[in-house]
């Protein structure tokens, strides 16, 4: 069996170790009985239709996309070819939705407000709050991506005014994005979970920080967060793995259903919340799946709770 892993990121990145690594438990080992062919755009989406192009000139059996962005490029591609995706929030409204596409979406209607009220528990009197999106983040039926959607629509109920920045491309100016976000005088930040977004990360908590700006990130993708909440890529790596079994046996896509991964995991970053002079409250540390303390906490330590019931070590 010939497997094409499309993504958006670096094809020596985490993702396509933590892939193979969820086949072996399907009894499908690199190089044995599969072929595990990687393609990553290394952060530049518009090689995707080119790489998708190179990985369909291979004749694999099933394209494995990472990402909406990844699936969308293949869906474009091939319509016989089983396309099998991962980390697409809300498949059908951007369009996915071919016969031959299927897999793993971590699509929660409640994020949004989840995650607004987080940071009301965060910033007390929080009546502003700003976040960054991604030009490139595929639209929904309404023209914007769904997060932005939702986010809006949640901030609405909860009588919060939000303005949001759109980042370009993974080498654009995030300083001046954080300038323009400033002239809004937020109290607090949503870090998307879009694909620029992600690539900048790191970057964007370091910025937030030196700005004394209370943020939330997606989990999972990186662990330079303040507070990190959601479902991560990693939890969908089995599922997904679990469904290129089934197309290897013989089972059509329209037989694997579309798997939901709803396993929210919620982390805060005790140092980060000190250098900016942010108070966790003792509610929200005690629902945490683990507390981390880069300038207390030893290397065992931490292992040890990441580890214990509800915690994570897919960083």
């Amino acid at each position: 069996m010939r497997i094409a892993l499309l993504h958006h990121g670096s094809p020596c990145s985490p993702v396509s170790a933590r892939f193979r690594a969820s086949l072996l438990r399907h009894d499908l080992f690199d190089g044995v009985n599969c072929v595990v062919d990687t393609a990553g755009a290394e952060g530049r989406w518009s090689r995707l239709p080119l790489l998708t192009e190179q990985v369909l000139q291979r004749r694999p059996d099933v394209v494995v996309a990472i990402g909406a962005l990844a699936a969308l490029s293949a869906q474009r591609a091939t319509s016989s070819v089983p396309i099998l995706h991962a980390i697409v929030l809300d498949p059908v409204d951007i369009g996915l939705t071919a016969s031959n596409v299927t897999g793993v979406s971590s699509f929660d209607p409640e994020q949004a407000m989840r995650h607004l009220r987080l940071l009301q528990q965060l910033v007390p009197g929080l009546s502003r709050v700003a976040f960054l999106t991604d030009v490139d983040a595929p639209p929904g039926r309404d023209g914007r991506n769904p997060l932005v959607t939702h986010l809006l629509q949640a901030a609405s109920r909860l009588d919060l005014d939000l303005h949001g920045v759109a980042l370009c491309g993974v080498d654009g100016n995030i300083d001046r994005a954080f300038d323009g976000l400033q002239r809004t005088g937020p109290q607090a930040l949503v870090a998307l979970e879009v694909p620029t977004v992600l690539a900048r990360l790191p970057d964007i908590m370091e910025l937030a920080e030196r700005h004394r700006l209370p943020t939330l990130s997606p989990y999972g993708w990186s662990s330079s967060g303040l507070v990190m909440e959601g479902a991560s890529l990693h939890d969908a790596l089995d599922p997904l793995a679990e469904s290129v079994a089934r197309v290897r046996c013989g089972a059509g896509v329209g037989a694997v259903p579309i798997r939901i991964v709803r396993h929210q995991r919620f982390v805060v970053r005790m140092d980060r919340a000190r250098r900016i002079g942010l108070a966790i409250p003792a509610a929200l540390l005690q629902r945490a799946s683990l507390c981390v303390d880069e300038t207390t906490d030893d290397a065992a330590d931490q292992s040890r709770r990441a580890a214990s019931p509800g915690g994570s070590s897919v960083w």
